[in-house]
């Protein structure tokens, strides 16, 4: 997939942008994804719902340890961001030590802790409507994402597989 990434990212460029409803609900999402967990675990203990607590434990779980993957990932593999102009094939740039933001493309860690949270809530709920929003959300944050310019597909989506198996896991 790497081949298409420069066509697949020119194209959400292009159709997408920071005025768009799924970019705005994704940066939401991703800059507030731990605030959100918080909330609910504090509304488990209001309700005292021992269910609720559990899940919410476990989202929140799922989350810190895909950020933790994803860290350790973006460290060792460094890729270029595509605003380097570096190409959809520029890993293990050691500069990327001292300049971090510019090398650390893959994967995305906003995207990873999203879909972990959300994965483990899919994971975890019956309900078919209510599993396939818990599944579609970290796809408005990697459309977020590359929008932004910030990320290659190939790195989003390997983002929501990480995400996905630490909440399977």
């Amino acid at each position: 997939l790497i081949p298409l990434d420069p066509v697949i990212l020119n194209w959400v460029i292009t159709h997408g942008g920071p005025e768009s409803p799924v970019t705005y609900l994704g940066i939401w999402v991703s800059k507030n994804s731990w605030r959100i967990l918080i909330w609910l675990y504090v509304l488990g203990f209001i309700l005292r719902s021992e269910v609720w607590k559990r899940i919410i434990f476990g989202a929140v779980l799922a989350n810190g340890l895909t950020a933790i993957l994803a860290t350790v990932l973006k460290f060792t593999l460094m890729r270029a961001r595509p605003d380097n102009n570096l190409g959809p094939v520029s890993f293990f740039h050691l500069e990327g030590l001292q300049n971090q933001s510019t090398f650390q493309s893959f994967p995305s860690g906003d995207v990873s802790i999203v879909a972990g949270a959300c994965g483990y809530f899919f994971f975890t709920v019956k309900n078919q409507l209510i599993k396939l929003l818990f599944l579609l959300i970290p796809f408005t944050t990697a459309y977020a994402r590359l929008s932004a310019n910030r990320h290659w597909p190939t790195d989003v989506l390997f983002s929501i597989g990480l995400g996905l198996l630490a909440a399977y896991w």
